[in-house]
């Protein structure tokens, strides 16, 4: 081939790499547009739960009260023409001056419970109102969901097209590997900038922090008049706080699972060990990509009802489309509630992979090789309208940490 004809080619594959990427930048900004509408959803519909449950016990609360009032009324209503003759006939100023006191109280205990009931009413207006509110509120989420679910479905299948068209080509695959590890090291000179700016903050805000020594005393004779060693001032050549290290991990690893439930937990944070990569985030190497053709954004740590925490990544894609296992391991496929046809893959390198919302498996549980199909894209379990793959990366068989720059790096 001649010079300029392998220019033009290069220049060719160059371009079907950028429309790739470009495909995959917009669908994967559609996932995470739907996977916030989802997490605002989750929020909302929390609230909604617990001002039902609120309302339900006002209710009932009013419930009562209002029986008590009634039974007052009637009291009342009989002691018009009964109950004036109770006092009659009462000897000496001693009983009359009871009689009166008895009178009283009575008259301001039912004060008192007609006042109770009337404020307990008022507060079921005002909780009646917050709960239809929020209703509402939860509603236009539910379309919100449904909308940016439905867009970024729209874009995955787009995506897959252009790929599928695209890749058949060596030389684009070349370029597009080309092009993501590019974006992976700015991705790492970011991250490591970002380390670099939050270890100097937070040994900046610990000089502050620190107690200033005493100034010595000059010309004095008096013992207690001399400087005492500040305790908590940092020694010389230390940061002043353990946080400034540049180990921590990135923004999420905090509120991970405790190790062992997959899905969205929640439980002590962690510092992941492994490879790494600059800035502290764990990028697993070792793995390909779970599913191709789809869309995902960061939402590692977002909250889910119960006070549980995202622990995954969750990549949206067409119904059916093949799982991959990405590393060789020995492959558990299980059902539960959340996750409903799942798999865990221990992996022969050590680390464990979490699959979730699978439509159907692939065979039985096995030692799959990397690379083999576990299963299909679907919704089942917590996942129902919605077919996608929340996956979870274990390092050294532990708590999961965030799974989004392994899936970058593995060209998802």
């Amino acid at each position: 081939m001649a010079p300029a004809e392998a220019q033009t080619s290069d220049a060719a594959a160059q371009k079907a790499a950028l429309e790739i990427t470009a495909a995959r930048d917009k669908a994967n900004r559609a996932a995470e547009a739907w996977v916030k509408a989802e997490t605002e959803l989750d929020n909302l519909s929390v609230e909604q739960t617990r001002l039902e449950e609120e309302t339900k016990q006002l209710s009932a609360h009013v419930d009562e009260l209002q029986a008590g009032v009634e039974s007052l009324a009637l009291d009342r209503f009989l002691g018009d023409s009964n109950s004036a003759g109770l006092f009659i006939g009462l000897d000496g100023p001693t009983q009359q001056v009871e009689a009166d006191i008895l009178a009283r109280l009575a008259s301001d205990t039912s004060e008192t419970s007609i006042d109770n009931y009337q404020a307990a009413q008022a507060d079921l207006v005002k909780k009646q109102a917050e709960l239809s509110r929020k209703q509402k509120q939860t509603g236009r989420a539910a379309a919100a969901v449904k909308k940016t679910r439905d867009d970024a479905l729209v874009l995955v299948e787009q995506l897959k097209k252009i790929e599928a068209q695209r890749l058949k080509d060596e030389a684009v695959r070349r370029a597009l590997e080309a092009l993501l590890a590019e974006q992976q090291r700015r991705d790492q000179e970011k991250a490591a900038r970002e380390a670099k700016v939050a270890e100097a903050l937070a040994k900046a805000q610990a000089a502050a922090a620190a107690p200033a020594p005493a100034a010595a005393s000059q010309g004095s004779t008096d013992q207690g008049a001399q400087p005492a060693p500040a305790a908590d001032a940092p020694k010389a050549g230390s940061s002043g706080s353990s946080s400034a290290s540049g180990a921590t991990t990135d923004p999420g690893a905090g509120t991970t699972g405790g190790g062992g439930t997959p899905g969205d937990g929640g439980g002590a944070p962690i510092t992941p060990e492994g490879d790494g990569s600059a800035g502290g985030a764990y990028v697993d190497h070792d793995i390909i990509c779970p599913v191709q053709g789809s869309a995902y954004g960061d939402t590692w740590g977002a909250p889910r009802s119960g006070g549980r925490r995202h622990q995954g990544v969750d990549m949206l894609a067409t119904l059916g489309t093949p799982l991959y296992a990405v590393a060789s391991g020995d492959a558990q496929f299980r059902q539960n509630e959340l996750g409903g046809n799942a798999i865990w893959l221990r992996g022969d390198n050590g680390n464990s992979y979490y699959y979730a919302h699978l439509d159907h498996y692939e065979g039985d549980s096995r030692h799959v090789s990397q690379g083999e199909v576990v299963g299909y894209v679907g919704d089942t379990g917590n996942a129902r309208g919605t077919p996608h793959l929340h996956f979870e990366v274990h390092p050294g068989n532990g708590p999961a940490v965030n799974p989004t720059p392994t899936v970058r790096a593995a060209g998802c």
